[in-house]
Order: C-alpha cells, then sequence, then structure tokens
C-alpha cells in the first residue's frame, strides 16, 4: 500500500455524517499509471483506553438499500465507488452556452407562448 493522504475529524458521542472531497487523492493515485491494486479508506483511533471504540460506518453498504452492493457488504471491506470521465471527453464537457439575440417577433407576438425578459421601469414620484 501506498500512503497518499489524511483527513484530522473530531469524533463526537452522537452519530453524525462527515464528508469530504478526495477527488485530488484518487486522481493523484490514478495517475501513477501501472496496475490499479486497490484503494483503502481507514479510520484510525488513538483511544487512551482499549474499551474505547471507534465505529465507522461507510455510507452505501446496506445490503437492504441497494441489491447491487450485497456482494461487496458480505465481504467486510470498505470500498470507494467513483466515476471516471477519460480527460479527452471531460474537456468537452465545459463549454460555455451562449445567449441567443431574441428577434422582436419572439418576445413580443400577439400570443404570450414565450418567457422573455423584459425592461421594467418604475417612477417613483409624488404628483
Amino acid at each position: 500500500w501506498r500512503y497518499l493522504s489524511n483527513r484530522l475529524l473530531a469524533p463526537s458521542d452522537t452519530p453524525e455524517w462527515l464528508s469530504f472531497d478526495v477527488t485530488g487523492v484518487v486522481r493523484q493515485w490514478l495517475s501513477h499509471g501501472g496496475e490499479v491494486e486497490g484503494f483503502r479508506l481507514s479510520a484510525h483511533c488513538s483511544c487512551d483506553s482499549k474499551d474505547n471504540t471507534l465505529q465507522v460506518d461507510i455510507n452505501g453498504f446496506s445490503s437492504s438499500r441497494r441489491g447491487d452492493l450485497a456482494t461487496i457488504h458480505g465481504m467486510n471491506r470498505p470500498f470507494l465507488l467513483l466515476m471516471a470521465t477519460p480527460l479527452e471527453r471531460a474537456q468537452h464537457l465545459h463549454s460555455s452556452r451562449q445567449r441567443r439575440a431574441l428577434d422582436t417577433n419572439y418576445c413580443f407576438s400577439s400570443t404570450e407562448k414565450n418567457c422573455c425578459v423584459r425592461q421594467l421601469y418604475f417612477d417613483f414620484r409624488k404628483d
């Protein structure tokens, strides 16, 4: 295993959801090339006494919720499920939309079928 990163979290006495972005770590993990052997997500507790235990549940491993995760749940190992977009496809996803110029007939027709932004002017004066 190769160590990539860590995150320091303060546990509390009540159950709580914790989330953090692992995009950079996963990108670093995949960029080293070679065979992708696995990814380990683990929790470490430096508790003072042996009676203190740290319970960590990773969301998504309840076999009653998703049928496709039943096999993974039975393995008792955490897994990180992710979707990756190849770089050549990702560059096409960030296109900026151009606003089109609307002609007068589109916005000001006699039948109001189209939504258009129109200027509105208020004059607050005392007569």
